[in-house]
């Protein structure tokens, strides 16, 4: 399998070079199923993203890049990607997690072999994410997944110290979420079934209008380039 391993570096608030910065990585377009393969590739791509950039203490992997519900899964992953970057380092995911029999569509931030956060996607891409319930018993979703909405009372604001605060927002969520003033956000994107598609570009064209409405900035990790 051909690894393109893409690397976007930024500073964050401006501060002086090599300090504080984001290492955005964009993933193969393919990549394998298998828990332990999987596992494998990630422990790789932060590896290699931390070897490429010693002084970068936070990694931004895309939407669904860890699709596994069980929380020993994440929890194994955590314990195991903590080892291959500095120990004050966060790492951002996509994930897929359950709860109460519901399923959610998430992103998940990792520090110190740890889940610290955990945030549900509340706004879901109708036959693509959900099926809406009349049609429910009728119709099977395009990735044969059905998720629940995530709550929107979920914690506003993942604290990285003491690199800064930072917003998560999910896909098309980027269309309909507000943006907090003077704010980071980490758009998580799943554009792998829309790589030939105009969705992705309109969508990130219209989150750099919101954050230039907002002055904010938007970190992106997707699937293509």
């Amino acid at each position: 399998m051909k690894k393109s391993f893409i690397f976007t570096i930024s500073n964050l608030n401006n501060k002086k070079q090599n300090e504080n910065l984001y290492v955005v990585i964009a993933m193969p377009q393919e990549i394998p199923k298998d828990f332990y393969a999987k596992s494998l590739l990630l422990y790789e791509l932060i590896s290699n993203a931390q070897y490429q950039y010693p002084h970068a203490r936070v990694f931004i992997l895309p939407e669904s890049v860890f699709p596994f519900y069980e929380k020993d899964k994440h929890d194994f992953l955590a314990k195991r990607l903590s080892n291959y970057c500095h120990h004050n380092s966060y790492i951002l995911f996509g994930a897929y997690s359950s709860s109460d029999n519901m399923r959610f569509n998430s992103c998940m931030c990792i520090y110190q072999g740890k889940v610290i956060y955990q945030y549900n996607k509340q706004f879901l891409v109708p036959f693509f994410e959900y099926i809406p319930s009349m049609l429910g018993d009728m119709l099977f979703s395009i990735n044969g997944v059905d998720f629940s909405f995530g709550s929107n009372n979920q914690e506003e604001l993942w604290n990285l110290s003491p690199y800064g605060s930072v917003k998560p927002m999910m896909c098309a969520e980027l269309f309909w979420l507000n943006i907090p003033m003077h704010s980071v956000v980490v758009g998580f994107i799943n554009d792998r079934y829309f790589r030939y598609a105009y969705f992705p570009k309109i969508m990130r064209l219209y989150g750099d209008y919101k954050a230039s409405v907002y002055k904010s900035k938007i970190y992106y990790s997707s699937y293509v380039e």
